[in-house]
């Protein structure tokens, strides 16, 4: 009797001792799954989790995505230079180039007008036709009309560079045209050391089209006119944007996003001035 009392007593035990070791198993089991994330949202297995987060975040500070805006000067990694605005209005219709130049050398320390550039530094020449045929000089000769007539085409920064420089002696301000420099690498040279810089592109930042051609004086090499060429003042950038003064806006500060205005500048020849010092 004694042996089988014992014996009853220790199965008790033993399957008492089974059913605590198997609930905390089960305690144990339940806990895990609630601390563990669901399928397919553990950030270090899915790797779009991460750059969701990252573009929501740079969409919330991020400017407007338009094309063109004001400029925000609270816009981090900014550097932007307080260049004068000169719009070219209706009385320089076609003297973007001479308007911008003369923001510049505001900007620079120079006093002198509009007019004052035009009628006593700008090389200017016109087209002719001869036998059905049209004829003219290169606009990296001089400019093709008159900044004051809108039925003129315009100049290249050769034209523009040889101008400043005939005012030096006056100006005491160095002007040089450059070509097939990389715009980024310009923009940080020129605008870091408060020195904007004169660049060509198109009007709103629009694709450029080929517009009346005509027979190079001289040389009869066939030369197509850019539609839509336009010359600006750069005056600043950051991460996203480059920031004028278009001398064809009523005011400063224009913005435009920086692979449009890469892409319209390489359209017209990759082509500026600068202010060296």
């Amino acid at each position: 009797m004694k042996l089988r009392g014992w014996f009853k007593w220790s199965l008790m035990i033993f399957a008492a001792a089974c059913l605590t070791i198997s609930v905390g198993l089960i305690l144990k089991a339940a806990d895990r799954n609630l601390r563990a994330p669901a399928s397919g949202s553990n950030p270090a297995s899915d790797p779009n989790a991460a750059q969701t987060r990252t573009s929501a975040l740079d969409l919330s500070s991020a400017p407007s995505k338009s094309s063109a805006s004001a400029a925000d000067p609270q816009k981090s990694n900014r550097v932007l230079l307080n260049v004068p605005h000169l719009p070219q209005g209706e009385q320089y219709p076609s003297g973007c180039e001479s308007v911008s130049a003369v923001m510049a050398l505001r900007y620079l320390g120079a006093q002198i007008t509009a007019d004052e550039f035009i009628d006593g530094y700008l090389d200017r020449g016109i087209l002719t036709v001869s036998n059905g045929v049209t004829y003219g000089p290169s606009p990296v000769e001089c400019f093709i009309g008159s900044p004051y007539s809108s039925k003129s085409y315009g100049c290249y920064a050769p034209v523009i560079a040889d101008a400043l420089q005939k005012l030096e002696g006056r100006t005491g301000i160095r002007a040089e045209a450059v070509s097939g420099r990389e715009l980024s690498a310009l923009a940080e040279e020129n605008i870091k050391n408060g020195r904007p810089l004169l660049i060509w592109a198109t009007k709103g930042m629009k694709a450029s089209g080929e517009g009346t051609s005509w027979r190079i004086n001289g040389t009869n090499e066939l030369f197509i006119w850019k539609l839509g060429e336009h010359c600006l003042v750069l005056i600043g950038y950051d991460d996203e944007h480059y920031y004028f003064n278009d001398p064809d806006s009523s005011s400063g500060g224009t913005a435009y996003l920086r692979t449009l205005v890469e892409r319209r500048y390489r359209e017209l020849g990759s082509q500026a001035v600068i202010f060296p010092k």
